[in-house]
């Protein structure tokens, strides 16, 4: 059976009981969405309205699976019926900030998106086709050859790059589009009490409308009119409904109290309305019976295709922005006049010789600060790219290498450019290896600054930032090269350890240095006492370096490792933002968790199968993501079944092995004799009270220790008060669970500490199903014995005396019952002992992650949290 509406290939989004909390700086939660319920079906047209901050783009942000990591959600999302994300190239996400390279046209905009999204193996002409094909449906033709525009280039209006963002998206041809204020070209409030026109209203199907996180109407568009009328708010006549509909619910423009009971009166007449009833009855017919799930359809270009397609727009744009190193050349040119000719025709005596090593250092230390120039420019590029990532256009390392590829020609030029002005009129050494080496060398010292300025700009939120930060750590870099103090006279903790090492402006001024002086002679003497230079003296280029302390590298050994600190920086750069990804992803799927786990608790029993399987499901994902890496991790070292002796317990920590899997009677007995003993005395005393007073006293007394031995049947938990060590042994004990079914691959529910309560819950609906219904496999018997066994075990292990085994010993026999063979009574003895005897190693193999887990479940933490917990030990 499928729900109408819902086709082959199309999609239908549902989603039921949403709810969004984030916390604020102060620790409290604050909810952004309420409970809010819905649907998107094919072919329909849906408006999320409302004031501004009644959670619009949280809910886009929910439904689109791009909520911030900050942010948690519970409730059920659907597409199709199913609890999964569309598969690439099947859903677009227009934000509200319209990014977009400025040097490029209406159309190659549009085409780079094809390029970088659509089937390598589809034919250019074709994408052509596409990308004409939906300029054309979004009325773009006058405007294609048009500059999006820049500060330095006119572009086109606002409202053309809205049209354009939304041109990007679908040339994919998605199955669901997310306009995150496809309409509005204002802000806040009046942006949206002014949108959409009753025109664009008309064109809407259904009409989400929000307020405060509340869902005030969910319905045809059309309809809502009549539904805020039998709200007493009608339309007035020839008034835009829209404005009316945000008009009514808008703090900022009408008096507080009268907003407050047009919502209150508004959401109460939804909750209660058939329309809300025919929501949640169709988001559960929906889920019900789902259509057919997604698969992946033609994938994305491979890396190579998708990072030349970068590299070349990344060039395109760097040719074309003015600012981003036309500007820089020309500083580059002018400074380089002005030092060439301060230093004109430099000579050889020692007054020359110190010249050319303050050039060197001028060149070293100046012309490459000058590159942070850059760095606003690439910042640009970064929103572009965040941009694009998000909507899974290409990964990290394409971005990484094509911005590298694509500005080495520009640098090169600024290199080439630069070095001619102050080589050949400053008169630097004449031959043609030097000559190479000193472009060289500058043009790799340019790259390592843009590499430094590019790995800042990942944890920096604003572009001055990030300049003040690569300004300062080059001017300590400048200090510690050598020239202004001598390497070996620097202080050696700090500035000579290893900051000296670590300056890129040591190995270029001593590649400079060994460039210009190594291998010559005929330079003239450093000046004597008086001031004068000896006469008919000179020294050698050796004698000039030794003067300077310069380091004994060879001046390639210095290119050498300039070029591998520019890789270096790069490395942090992409490492940087994989970190940073692989952050929000896991903090997401632990949300995920979260509310799956809470899914699995409150799902009724013949649900329990499939919610297990998104528990799974996330788990793995988190695993694959890195964040698990003790999941399962003694799964693979469980050794095969054999006889395991009473010794052998000894050894791993079992103080009275023999007490293992038998029956405690201690909490009954001393329950018993606690009541009995108490109340007796009690009545021997009170019945010394004269008269009736001591016959009435002792009945009274017999009558209490009746009740509380009929409490005390029924709750056994009250007896564990009389046991001083009940909360360190509970806590030992379901710990003990907790972690090898973590290990063991199970995963756990929930958890009780609670007096009476104790217990572990295991998110595992088959095996669960097979006990009761089927047989278990000896592996699946081995798994679940070692976890039934854990917890006794381990008070084994730290009381001499084992009083919370009786339900866990349950527990196993009923596991052991499930075999297929049948185990006998000696098998089923030797499977206790080798459970016990391997729950034992596995709690004093990862003690530390026990011990973590411990202090965790003490102070009452969550599933999540203690997970976490396990990790970080």
């Amino acid at each position: 059976m499928q729900v109408d509406g819902v086709q082959e290939g199309t999609a239908t989004l549902s989603w039921s009981n949403l709810t969004v909390t984030v916390t604020d700086v102060k620790g409290n939660d604050r909810h952004i969405l309420k409970g809010v319920d819905g649907y998107v079906e094919p072919n329909h047209m849906m408006a999320i309205m409302g004031p501004s901050g009644c959670g619009k783009t949280t809910l886009l942000d929910t439904l689109a699976g791009r909520l911030a990591h900050t942010a948690r959600h519970t409730g059920d999302i659907r597409v199709n019926g199913h609890k999964s994300q569309l598969s690439y190239g099947r859903s677009a996400y227009v934000t509200q900030d319209d990014v977009l390279i400025g040097t490029l046209t209406v159309y190659e905009t549009i085409f780079y998106s094809a390029k970088l999204r659509l089937p390598q193996s589809m034919p250019g002409a074709e994408k052509e086709q596409i990308v004409r094909d939906v300029i054309a449906e979004l009325g773009l033709e006058s405007t294609s050859d048009t500059y999006i525009g820049t500060w330095h280039l006119r572009g086109v209006s606002g409202g053309q790059r809205r049209r354009v963002s939304i041109g990007c998206e679908l040339v994919t041809s998605p199955k669901l589009i997310f306009l995150d204020e496809p309409t509005s070209g204002l802000d806040s409030a009046a942006a949206v009490i002014h949108q959409p026109s009753s025109e664009v209203f008309a064109l809407f199907d259904k009409l989400c409308l929000l307020s405060d996180g509340h869902v005030v109407y969910f319905g045809a568009a059309n309809r809502a009119i009549d539904f805020f009328a039998e709200a007493g708010l009608p339309v007035p006549s020839n008034r835009n409904p829209a404005d009316h509909f945000l008009h009514a619910i808008n703090r900022d423009f009408l008096e507080s109290d009268d907003v407050e009971k047009n919502i209150a009166a508004l959401v109460t007449q939804y909750k209660a309305s058939r329309i809300a009833a025919h929501v949640k009855d169709h988001v559960k017919e929906l889920e019900d019976n789902p259509a057919k799930e997604y698969t992946a359809g033609a994938g994305q270009p491979n890396w190579l295709y998708q990072t030349s397609v970068l590299t070349y727009r990344t060039f395109l744009n760097n040719l074309r922005n003015v600012g981003v190193f036309w500007m820089r050349l020309a500083m580059y040119v002018m400074l380089c006049l002005g030092v060439a000719f301060v230093y004109f025709q430099l000579g050889d005596a020692w007054k020359d010789v110190y010249s050319r090593a303050a050039l060197l250092f001028f060149v070293v230390a100046f012309l490459t600060f000058m590159s942070i120039a850059a760095f606003p420019a690439f910042t640009e590029d970064m929103k572009v790219f965040i941009r694009e990532r998000l909507n899974g256009y290409y990964g990290v390392s394409q971005f990484t290498v094509s911005n590298t590829l694509a500005s080495l020609p520009f640098i090169f030029l600024i290199a080439v450019i630069s070095s001619v002005c102050v080589y050949f009129i400053a008169s630097l050494r004449m031959d043609g290896e030097s000559v190479v080496y000193f472009i060289l060398d500058l043009f790799i010292s340019l790259v390592v600054v843009e590499s430094l300025m590019m790995a800042i700009a990942p944890l920096v939120p604003h572009y001055l930032m990030g300049i003040a930060a690569g300004a300062g750590i080059m001017g300590l870099f400048m200090i510690v090269c050598g020239f202004f103090q001598p390497l070996d006279s620097m202080p050696g903790p700090v500035l000579r350890y290893p900051l000296s090492y670590l300056s890129y402006h040591t190995y270029a001024f001593t590649g400079f240095m060994e460039n210009e002086f190594k291998g010559t002679s005929g330079w003239g003497c450093a000046p004597a006492a008086d001031g004068v230079p000896p006469p008919d003296c000179s020294v050698d280029g050796a004698v000039v370096l030794n003067y300077y302390e310069i380091m004994n590298i060879d001046k390639w050994v210095c290119l050498a490792i300039l070029i591998g600190m520019a890789a270096f920086y790069r490395t942090i750069f992409f490492l940087t933002l994989k970190w940073k990804e692989r952050a929000i992803t896991v903090d997401t799927l632990f949300s995920n968790l979260d509310i799956d786990l809470d899914n699995y608790r409150r799902a009724p029993a013949t649900l329990k199968q499939e919610v297990s399987g998104d528990v799974l499901a996330t788990v793995e994902k988190l695993a694959n993501a890195g964040a698990l890496k003790k999941w399962g991790a003694a799964l693979s070292d469980l050794p095969e079944r054999r006889s395991v002796m009473l010794g052998e317990l000894r050894l791993v920590g079992v103080k009275q092995p023999e007490k293992i899997a038998q029956l405690s009677v201690r909490n009954d007995a001393a329950f018993l004799f606690s009541v009995v003993g108490t109340t007796s005395v009690a009545a021997v005393v009170l019945g010394q009270l004269p008269g009736d007073w001591g016959f009435f006293s002792s009945y009274l007394i017999g009558g209490i220790s009746l009740v509380v031995l009929a409490i005390g049947s029924i709750n056994p938990g009250i007896l564990h008060v009389v046991f001083p060590d009940y909360k360190q042994r509970v806590v030992a004990h379901e710990a003990a669970h907790f972690l090898a079914g973590y290990l063991l691959r199970v995963p756990v529910a929930n958890y009780s500490l609670m007096l009476g309560k104790e217990h572990t819950d295991l998110v595992e609906a088959k095996l669960q199903k097979r006990l009761i219904e089927g047989s278990l496999e000896p592996a699946q018997v081995d798994q679940l014995s070692v976890i039934a066994m854990a917890g006794a075990t381990a008070e084994a292990m730290k009381f001499e005396e084992v009083i919370g085994q009786n339900a866990d010993f349950f527990d196993l026999q009923r596991i052991m019952s499930r075999q297929q063979p049948k185990l006998n009574n000696t098998q089923q003895q030797n499977q206790t002992r080798w459970a016990s005897y391997q729950a034992a190693s596995l709690l004093r193999t990862y003690s530390k992650e026990y011990e973590a887990l411990q202090e965790a479940m003490a102070r009452g933490a969550g599933v999540v949290d203690c997970i976490k917990a396990i990790e970080a030990a």
